[in-house]
């Protein structure tokens, strides 16, 4: 797949709107709507983690 987005003048390293738009014509959506899904978790759980550090952080500054 990653070949045929090169050939294509798609970025082979990059999945969103390069590797993923030959996935969905050869294999179908259902692969590309799973990995945007992950996705979608993976960046909800990295945000709420800064969240939290930021939370730490600012409660720390208070008790000095």
């Amino acid at each position: 797949m990653r070949k045929e987005a090169a050939a294509r003048g798609l970025d082979p390293d990059k999945w969103f709107n390069n590797v993923e738009i030959v996935v969905a014509e050869k294999i179908g959506i259902e692969t590309t709507t799973y990995v945007r899904n992950i996705f979608k978790y993976y960046a909800a759980y990295r945000l709420m983690q800064d969240m939290q550090a930021s939370r730490e952080r600012a409660i720390s500054q208070m008790q000095k």
